[in-house]
């Protein structure tokens, strides 16, 4: 296999994401008010099934990150699309290593194609790092892979947009469930039945749009992250 490269993000690496939390309606209402947007929303990419497995340090250091509200933070997952039925001895196809990193408003996400494996090989201990090596992810990643554990999966049933000019994109998200992957606390699994969450995301360049595209979008400016709800959900943290 290849090895990935990876260089340091730039400037033009970096987006902006502005989530939004559609309360009181569903899915339907959703797309019929973007229906009606003057930025004309048009399907970018069938819609398809979104698996990750968020890791954390044995503290959830990252989780602490997000809910202490610290400019400079990350989220680590494993990423794979697709039905994710047939077990623990069932290959994910086409797993990606991501480093989800925010700086004050704006973030990127390096990314790095990992080997072939199965979900049982994923949560073993240092399955990650394993193939990680194998992969030939770079050695600063892979001494973060060290000190992670696997922390929460969550799956969800996305929807991809994009305006008509290209500029801007907007996901929308359904079906969420979370389960734990090991004990950490009140439950195993929660489903967020009428959750609907929409990510705006756009370059940097484009931040002077983003307003009239903002201002046309009837829902609630949320900063629900999957991750912290997840957590938050299974343990009772934050309660």
């Amino acid at each position: 296999m290849a090895k990935p490269s990876r260089q340091p993000a730039d400037a033009e690496d970096y987006r902006y994401e502005r989530k939004y939390h559609a309360q009181g309606i569903d899915l339907a209402a959703v797309e019929a008010l973007l229906r009606l947007h003057p930025a004309h929303f048009r399907q970018a990419f069938p819609p398809r099934f979104v698996n990750n497995l968020y890791l954390d340090s044995p503290t959830l250091s990252d989780y602490s990150a997000h809910v202490n509200g610290m400019a400079n933070r990350r989220k680590v997952r494993v990423r794979w699309y697709g039905d994710d039925a047939g077990g623990a001895d069932r290959i994910l196809p086409r797993p990606v290593l991501e480093l989800k990193t925010r700086r004050g408003t704006v973030g990127t996400k390096p990314s790095f194609p990992l080997a072939p494996m199965t979900r049982a090989e994923l949560l073993a201990r240092g399955g990650a790092l394993r193939n990680a090596v194998a992969s030939g992810v770079p050695i600063d990643v892979r001494e973060l892979l060290a000190r992670s554990l696997p922390a929460l999966f969550n799956r969800y049933h996305r929807r991809y947009l994009l305006t008509a000019d290209g500029r801007f994109r907007l996901t929308i998200d359904t079906d969420l469930e979370f389960t734990a992957p090991r004990p950490v606390g009140l439950r195993r699994r929660h489903r967020a039945r009428g959750l609907i969450v929409l990510e705006l995301k756009y370059a940097r360049r484009d931040d002077d749009g983003a307003g009239h595209i903002a201002s046309h979008l009837p829902f609630r400016l949320d900063k629900l992250s999957k991750y912290v709800h997840g957590i938050q959900a299974l343990t009772g943290l934050g309660e």
